[in-house]
C-alpha cells in the first residue's frame, strides 16, 4: 500500500512541474500575440508628423479610446482560451487526488466524496462545477487583467503626451509586453496571481478528502532547492498532525515537538513570538500556504495506522492521532 500511494505522490510531482512549464509557455506565447495584436490593431494606425513622432490629434485620441475594448476582447477570447486549458489542468490534479486516498479505501474513493472536495476547492477559486468562471470571482478577476490593461493604457498615454516616436513607442511596449520569460505582462501577472494556486488548490483538495477520511496526519514531502527556505527545510521529512500545522505563523507553533532538524535554528522562524518567517505571505492559511510564497512542499496524507508505524512519538488514542514524548 505505501508503495503505491508513494509512487501516485510522485507522478502528481512530476504532472504538475510539467503542466506549469507549459503553462509558463503558453503564457509567454500570449504576450507574444498581444504585442502582434496591438501593433496590427492599434499602433499601426495611429498618425505620426512628419519627423515620425506620434501627434495629438483627433484621431489618435479615438483610438486610444478604443483601446479599452480591444484589451477586453483580447482577454475575452484568448486569455480566456488559456485560462481554461488552466482549469482542464485542475481536473487532472483532482484525479490524482482520487487515485491518492483510493489506495487507502477499500473500494476506491467514492464520487460523492470525490466530488464534494473537488466543488468546493473548485468553487474557492472561483470555477463553477461544470469548469466555467463565476462571475467576479477570483479566476475572473485574473481573465480581466484589470492591471495589464491599465499598464497597456498608461504606455499609450504618455507616448501621445510625451511626444514619443511611433519607433519609440512600439520599442516600449515590446518592452512592456514581452520582455522575457519572467517579466512580460502576463508573466508578472501569472507568478503573483496564478502559478502558486497549482499547489493551494491541491492543498485545499487533499485536506478536505484527508478530513473526510480521518486523517491527523501528514508527511511534510518535496525536495530541498537552492531557494528553500529555513522553515520547510526545519519540516521536511517529518510526520506532522494537523493540529500542529494549523498553529504555523503564531507563537503558539510548539515546533520542538516535531521538528527533527535541530541544526536549524528556532524552527525556521525569524521571530517565533510574532509568528513570522522567510516567505510568509500576508494572508496566511497553513493547509494551503505550507512554507509561504512559491513553496514546492507538500503534505501527503496518511492514515493513522500507518502515521504510528513510521514516527514512534504519534500513537493513537480514542480513535485520534497525538504525540506523545518519548
Amino acid at each position: 500500500m505505501a508503495a503505491d500511494w508513494e509512487e501516485i505522490s510522485k507522478r502528481k510531482d512530476r504532472f504538475l512541474e510539467k503542466r506549469e512549464s507549459i503553462l509558463k509557455n503558453k503564457v509567454t506565447k500570449l504576450e507574444r500575440r498581444l504585442f502582434d495584436v496591438l501593433i496590427t490593431d492599434f499602433l499601426s494606425k495611429i498618425e505620426v508628423d512628419e519627423d515620425g513622432f506620434i501627434m495629438n490629434i483627433d484621431q489618435n485620441i479615438k483610438l486610444f479610446d478604443a483601446l479599452d475594448n480591444l484589451l477586453d476582447a483580447f482577454m475575452n477570447s484568448e486569455h480566456r482560451a488559456l485560462l481554461n486549458s488552466y482549469i482542464k489542468d485542475l481536473d487532472g490534479l483532482s484525479n490524482f487526488n482520487a487515485k491518492y486516498f483510493g489506495v487507502f479505501t477499500d473500494d476506491g474513493l467514492s464520487k460523492s466524496v470525490r466530488d464534494r472536495a473537488r466543488n468546493i476547492t473548485l468553487r474557492s477559486i472561483g470555477i463553477l462545477p461544470n469548469g466555467g468562471i463565476r462571475r467576479n470571482g477570483y479566476i475572473d478577476q485574473i481573465l480581466k487583467g484589470s492591471e495589464i490593461k491599465t499598464k497597456v493604457k498608461n504606455a499609450a498615454i504618455k507616448a501621445v503626451m510625451g511626444e514619443v516616436s511611433k519607433i519609440d513607442f512600439r520599442k516600449n511596449l515590446k518592452e512592456l509586453v514581452t520582455t522575457d520569460e519572467t517579466s512580460g505582462l502576463f508573466q508578472k501577472h501569472y507568478n503573483t496571481f496564478i502559478y502558486d494556486t497549482y499547489a493551494s488548490v491541491d492543498r485545499t483538495e487533499t485536506s478536505l478528502l484527508a478530513k473526510e477520511l480521518g486523517m491527523d496526519s501528514f508527511f511534510y514531502a518535496g525536495g530541498k532547492i537552492n531557494a528553500s527556505r529555513p522553515f520547510c527545510l526545519a519540516r521536511q521529512g517529518g510526520y506532522i498532525l494537523v493540529e500542529e500545522a494549523l498553529k504555523w505563523g503564531t507563537a503558539e507553533d510548539d515546533y520542538e515537538k516535531y521538528v527533527k532538524h535541530d541544526e536549524i535554528p528556532n524552527g525556521g522562524y525569524e521571530n517565533h513570538s510574532q509568528g513570522e518567517f522567510k516567505g510568509k505571505p500576508e494572508s496566511y492559511n497553513p493547509l494551503q500556504s505550507m512554507g509561504g510564497y512559491r513553496c514546492i512542499h507538500r503534505e501527503n496524507y496518511i492514515p493513522n495506522e500507518v502515521a504510528v508505524m513510521r514516527d514512534k512519538t504519534l500513537k493513537i488514542e480514542n480513535g485520534k492521532l497525538t504525540r506523545v514524548a518519548l
